[in-house]
């Protein structure tokens, strides 16, 4: 990912953090919509995972203005998932869950590519948190995404 990249990931979170909570409550509500299977792999209440999920967004939009050029988001970062509890079969479908909400919360401003940027870096940053819960031992099928 190089800087111009981050700064439009970044500029696009920006153009929509004011309505977060919005967000993160209808990617849910059109996740089980869509895959109701997945509804059983989360808690009765959403609102620990839907507070994750925010904090994990905000965290990354910081790690993104610090984008070396032709790096990555700031490594600490990621091995933290974006798309908490989807599990393996899930995650592509989740991923397009959120790009979609995105998409519509951020209307106008949305492009093609915002959409690519969008589903390359969330599905990048979920597969790399893959690998860092795979070597700490909780396995393939943790609860969180990709896992």
């Amino acid at each position: 990912m190089d800087r111009a990249c981050a700064a439009r990931l970044a500029s696009s979170f920006m153009n929509v953090a004011h309505r977060g909570e919005e967000l993160v409550t209808r990617f849910y509500a059109l996740l089980f919509a869509r895959r109701p299977e997945l509804r059983p792999l989360f808690p009765a209440s959403l609102h620990e995972r839907k507070n994750a999920m925010l904090a994990s967004l905000v965290r990354l939009v910081k790690s993104l203005h610090a984008v070396p050029a032709g790096g990555r988001p700031d490594s600490a970062f990621t091995g933290t998932p974006i798309l908490f509890g989807v599990g393996i079969d899930g995650k592509e479908a989740a991923c397009d869950v959120f790009v979609e909400l995105l998409g519509s919360i951020s209307g106008a401003s949305w492009t093609p590519q915002l959409a690519r940027d969008w589903r390359e870096l969330v599905m990048r940053l979920d597969e790399d948190a893959v690998g860092v819960y795979a070597e700490s031992g909780r396995g393939e099928r943790s609860g969180l995404s990709g896992t």
